[in-house]
């Protein structure tokens, strides 16, 4: 994936936001073969949005389609979509106030980095990554914000599990199956997770407040746990966790059938960007059927009892381990 830039604050907005993601740069006059392009522009204005398109909301701006190009508003700012072939996304940042917020601007490079991934054959999944110890299997724990996922993350990297990410990961097919990468090298944790998990080093782990959560702190994750990162694992067990309220964990196992619909409840931009629709679904479907997959209902356990997790989550991938 190539970023190019055409004014010195956009170069800053992406030297910003990639540093905080685990690529690699590539210091090399002669690129490899690249599979997607961003081109990020601040002052150049946007072009109109056709008046045919369908429109939908998603999560902190529009999308307009055709089933062909995109074009996705985040306030006054544009991503556009391009199909497939032409390899790449266009980003036109809205040159006032308003538009320059941290939040805004995370969202918008979020978006385009996202969308520029699933063109090169990775796609997104609102999950947590963990890999048990002296094991090359790993657990997603997949759920909406406030489901528990970094919780249960924080937990079993206490408990000498490696860790990927806490929050956001990418999918993509290889020789041995579906693999899974973690997207954003720091933590973002609520203080509600801090209090209950009692984090050790967490002083020296503190980092700025999240981008795109004001209610969120972010944390440096090799400084807490033991094991350390894990760049790529074969998923092996999938926990869709909610929050039950309850006193007890309940852990219940579902098929792969039924693991497929949460997956694509969890992963809209696979019907969303429909030009990749076929291989973004593909990724699911083969997800769904190489691993077990449980339904999770967090209880006061996970907070209050430091070892349920890595002992809950270990017992129910079984063999796998």
């Amino acid at each position: 994936m190539c970023v190019r830039t055409f004014d010195d604050h956009s170069a800053q907005l992406a030297d910003k936001f990639i540093a905080a993601w685990h690529f690699t740069p590539v210091v090399s006059d002669a690129f490899p073969n690249i599979d997607c392009t961003i081109e990020l522009r601040r002052e150049a204005t946007p072009p109109a949005v056709p008046s045919d398109m369908d429109r939908f909301e998603v999560p902190h701006g529009f999308c307009h389609t055709d089933g062909v190009t995109s074009y996705l508003k985040i306030g006054e700012s544009l991503i556009r979509f391009n199909p497939p072939a032409l390899k790449k996304i266009e980003v036109w940042i809205d040159d006032n106030a308003g538009e320059r917020t941290s939040v805004a601007l995370a969202r918008l490079i979020f978006y385009a980095t996202q969308a520029a991934l699933r063109r090169c054959g990775r796609y997104e999944i609102h999950a947590s990554g963990v890999v048990a110890p002296g094991s090359r299997t790993g657990a997603l724990i997949i759920g909406v914000s406030g489901s528990g996922k970094s919780t249960l993350a924080v937990r079993l990297g206490l408990g000498g599990w490696g860790y990927l990410s806490d929050d956001t990961m990418l999918l993509g097919a290889t020789p041995d199956g579906v693999a899974a990468w973690g997207f954003r090298k720091a933590f973002s944790l609520t203080q509600r997770t801090l209090t209950a998990v009692a984090l050790p080093s967490v002083d020296a782990a503190m980092r700025e407040h999240d981008e795109l959560d004001d209610n969120k702190q972010r944390l440096e994750p090799s400084v807490m746990f033991p094991s350390g990162f894990i760049e790529k694992c074969r998923p092996g067990a999938l926990f869709f966790s909610s929050l039950s309220h309850e006193a007890k964990t309940v852990v219940l196992p579902l098929s792969s059938h039924a693991a497929m619909t949460r997956l694509m409840r969890m992963c809209p931009w696979a019907c969303y960007d429909a030009p990749i629709a076929r291989e973004h679904l593909d990724v699911l479907a083969r997800l769904s059927k190489q691993s077990v997959a449980f339904d999770l209902r967090a209880g006061h356990d996970l907070l209050d009892e430091p070892h349920t997790a890595a002992r809950l989550v270990a017992s129910h991938m079984g063999e796998l381990l």
